[in-house]
């Protein structure tokens, strides 16, 4: 009997030991391991957080670029301004010189003198010194950059009176029909003023260029090849 009870102690003690097959890490529920759902919920919040903060960075580098951008389209507009304004002012100032101009115009005298240019209603009249034939009257103003006198108004005819000191040469002439007379820069004969002396033009032989009067600035035919002074035209520049 007392065999027997030793025996049962002694298993017991094994037992207590070696501990019971059940009682392990399995055995204790609050050590148990992860689900495989709670696992992957992890993961996909992990790379939700991932793309998100990739977002963040994308839309600040974007952010950067625009506000770049309206800097340089700020920057660019006020230099539009600043031209507009400079073309402004150029405007004006232009505007007030040909006003200026004018005026100096409008008070200035009728008829300047410069050399042997006169000036009269913005036409320059040069007054030779020096006596050729009528061609070579006509190539002398063609050199200056004019043509031989044509009178087109009561005005310019009394202008010239007033200034003719001499027979002088004008631009017109029938060279090429005799007593069909035509001025040097194509104005209508037919219609334009007329201040013949009188019982002129006579139409004597060779008398195919017309001349000025130094008394009363009446026009006379007078051969081409005979030596006077001239007049030449030109519009004021």
């Amino acid at each position: 009997m007392e065999d027997d009870e030793t025996l049962r102690m002694s298993g017991r003690r094994v037992q207590q030991l070696c501990g019971n097959p059940k009682s392990g890490p399995e055995a204790d529920p609050s050590r148990g391991n992860l689900s495989p759902r709670i696992i992957y919920t992890l993961h996909g919040l992990s790379i939700l957080l991932s793309v998100f903060t990739l977002g963040v960075l994308v839309m600040l580098r974007l952010s950067e670029e625009m506000n770049s951008s309206l800097a340089e389209l700020h920057a660019g507009i006020s230099q539009i301004n600043d031209i507009a304004v400079t073309l402004v002012k150029t405007v004006i100032a232009v505007d007030e010189l040909r006003a200026e101009i004018t005026k100096l115009k409008e008070n200035s005298s009728p008829v300047q003198i410069t050399d042997q240019w006169k000036r009269f209603n913005r036409r320059l009249y040069y007054f030779s010194t020096g006596k050729k034939e009528w061609g070579e009257a006509e190539e002398d103003c063609a050199i200056m950059k004019a043509k031989l006198l044509v009178i087109n108004s009561n005005q310019e005819q009394t202008f010239i009176g007033r200034n003719l000191n001499s027979y002088s040469w004008i631009g017109l002439h029938d060279t090429a029909v005799g007593g069909s007379w035509r001025w040097v820069d194509g104005t209508y004969y037919g219609s334009n003023v007329k201040f013949w002396g009188k019982n002129q033009p006579d139409q004597q032989q060779n008398e195919d260029c017309a001349l000025m009067h130094p008394d009363d600035g009446s026009w006379h035919d007078w051969p081409c090849s005979s030596i006077h002074c001239f007049i030449c035209e030109k519009p004021e520049q």
